[in-house]
């Protein structure tokens, strides 16, 4: 699970949505964008950010900086 799936996902446990469904609806980004993005976050899209941030309260520079960071990838 990349850092970018878990910040998203423990927004969508506090906030209440309980599929990523639900969360395409309520942020407009297509389900298989989502889904595509917790593979690869590095192509996460600025509006997608916003619209994740806005919906799940979440600081959009964390967003931001999870979408940066690799898999596994240790930093210093």
């Amino acid at each position: 699970m990349t850092t970018f799936e878990q910040i998203i996902r423990i927004g969508m446990m506090r906030t209440g949505i309980s599929s990523v469904a639900r969360l395409a609806e309520r942020t407009g980004v297509p389900y298989a964008t989502i889904n595509r993005r917790f593979r690869t976050p590095q192509g996460c899209l600025a509006y997608e950010m916003e619209a994740f941030a806005d919906v799940l309260g979440i600081e959009i520079g964390d967003i931001a900086e999870s979408c940066r960071k690799k898999k596994g990838k240790k930093t210093a």
